[in-house]
């Protein structure tokens, strides 16, 4: 799909594949801070949904710093445990589960969205008003990158036509 649209499609979808990936963990608590009284569609206007990511962008820069400490924090913390986990289970004791895991990948994916997904939409969209190929294949090819770690877009790539479910009578009839 992504070689088959034209440009503008591509960068509309990929505002699309960005609300889909991270709404639920970022994007909607943000959103309705910075805009309490809108709604939150599924699918945001373009209009809307660049208009917040560059405001977001814009904002970076001031926890930046922040974000790099805690997950640096949140990251030996979990090797920490993980090291400590690993001894336990020497001795035969029951561990639970690692506290900081689910904190790290969260910090982890924050960091990713800022630093590489959020940057390569920007430029893909400028680079779409530039009369520069060179420009323009740079950011493509970054935005093609996000895309091909994208769950939604994998889905629709690979779609295949799902199993239907069998009875529990037709399951057993063999025997």
């Amino acid at each position: 799909m992504f070689l088959i649209l034209g440009p503008w499609h591509t960068y509309m979808y990929s505002h699309v594949c960005v609300w889909s990936e991270f709404r639920s963990t970022f994007l909607a608590s943000a959103f309705f801070c910075l805009f309490p009284s809108q709604n939150l569609f599924f699918r945001p206007r373009l209009v809307m949904s660049s208009t917040f990511f560059t405001r977001l962008r814009a904002a970076y820069p001031s926890f930046r710093p922040l974000l790099f400490s805690s997950l640096n924090i949140k990251k030996n913390l979990r090797i920490l445990y993980d090291i400590q986990y690993t001894r336990e289970l020497k001795n035969c004791k029951i561990v639970p589960r690692n506290p900081y895991e689910n904190p790290y990948l969260n910090l982890y994916n924050l960091f990713y969205l800022f630093e590489f997904v959020l940057p390569a939409i920007a430029d893909y969209g400028s680079a779409l008003k530039l009369n520069n190929w060179e420009a323009f294949r740079i950011a493509y090819l970054r935005l093609f990158r996000f895309f091909l770690h994208h769950e939604a877009f994998l889905g629709f790539v690979f779609l295949k036509k799902p199993k239907t479910l069998q009875k529990p009578a037709e399951v057993f009839e063999g025997f």
